[in-house]
């Protein structure tokens, strides 16, 4: 990450008869006018994030940094979506509470929802840790369907690592279950390339097209054999639709 913040003066022609040092405090009276050295509190909260320092995250975001910052590319400047990468609720609900969009974008236009996948390989958190984390997100305003800049979803990763549990929680909340990709990749194609069988029959259970096709016109079966996944093919092939599931409906509200 990099965090630049510059000022542009017009420039000052100070009298021959100035010597250094009095030059020197001058320029340095007049950035400060125009606000150059306004303290930039984002640095140090991002730092807090990473040493999971919640006294330090709160110390920072009352010095009111800026939550929504512009990404260059393959950066991770969102500190909410940054947080989530690290798995801690204490500190997600702190930098909620300070305003952060829940739908913030990093530079590969993922979500807190969908970086907090990534906590258990960079924190080393459960699955019911990452649960808690995505579904006080869910609550908290976030969008399941939000896609990256691949067209992934968090639901095609959950349904890639077999976390049938969390995916009924995002379904609650209006996750879509027959998603495609830029590719045309569906969740049921991801819980198949894994062979995550009980993942992929829940998503069957609950409406998942088996007859869809990527663009390179395969389908979820197709891919069941490439990955020689004999016994999700045979689940695949035998299905027979069954009436889904019922759904408890879309959750809204903020959570206390």
């Amino acid at each position: 990450m990099s965090y630049k913040a510059h000022c542009e003066l017009e420039p000052y022609r100070l009298p021959p008869a100035y010597h250094r040092l009095g030059r020197a405090v001058l320029c340095l009276v007049i950035m400060l006018m125009a606000g150059c050295f306004k303290y930039d509190a984002l640095p140090a909260l991002m730092e807090a994030i990473r040493n999971d320092d919640l006294a330090g995250v709160r110390a920072s975001l009352e010095k009111q940094p800026n939550l929504e910052p512009v990404c260059v590319a393959d950066d991770v400047c969102k500190p909410l979506a940054y947080a989530a990468e690290f798995g801690d609720l204490d500190i997600i609900k702190s930098i909620l509470d300070a305003g952060a969009d829940p739908n913030g974008r990093n530079a590969a236009g993922d979500t807190a929802f969908m970086a907090a996948e990534n906590a258990f390989a960079i924190a080393g958190k459960s699955r019911a840790a990452v649960r808690a984390v995505q579904e006080y997100l869910l609550r908290s305003g976030t969008d399941p369907n939000q896609a990256n800049s691949l067209g992934n979803t968090a639901f095609m990763c959950m349904a890639a690592g077999g976390d049938a549990k969390m995916m009924e929680i995002a379904l609650d909340y209006g996750a879509e279950v027959n998603h495609q990709n830029v590719d045309g990749w569906t969740p049921l194609m991801a819980a198949v390339q894994f062979g995550q069988n009980r993942t992929a029959l829940w998503l069957l259970q609950h409406k998942a097209d088996k007859t869809l096709k990527d663009k390179l016109g395969k389908t979820a079966y197709d891919y069941a054999i490439w990955f020689n996944h004999g016994e999700t093919a045979k689940l695949l092939q035998d299905y027979a639709a069954q009436a889904p599931r019922p759904v408890r409906g879309r959750r809204t509200g903020r959570p206390i």
